[in-house]
């Protein structure tokens, strides 16, 4: 649902197609208030998901046990992400 309604990746110059919605702010799990938070999520294509969370795990940003603070589009709508690390 969400990546159908933000197709497009939001860094860069948005011509690449979103395949995974990230937290701007890392949450840790689905307890985390940020988690649900639509305002907290951003479309990402996966070239800029990686980039973004190599970045963030060199200065400490990422403490969200592996799963570097995203969902899937599944997990936006409610489900648990796939396992996917994504």
């Amino acid at each position: 649902m969400y990546l159908r309604e933000h197709p497009l990746c939001a860094m860069g110059d948005r011509a690449h197609a979103a395949e995974v919605v990230d937290h701007i702010t890392p949450v840790n799990g689905e307890g985390d208030p940020l988690f649900w938070l639509p305002s907290n999520h951003q479309p990402l294509c996966r070239h800029h998901h990686e980039q973004k969370h190599g970045r963030a795990k060199a200065h400490g940003g990422d403490s969200a046990g592996g799963r570097h603070g995203t969902v899937d589009d599944g997990a936006a709508q409610g489900n648990v992400d796939g396992g996917t690390g994504g």
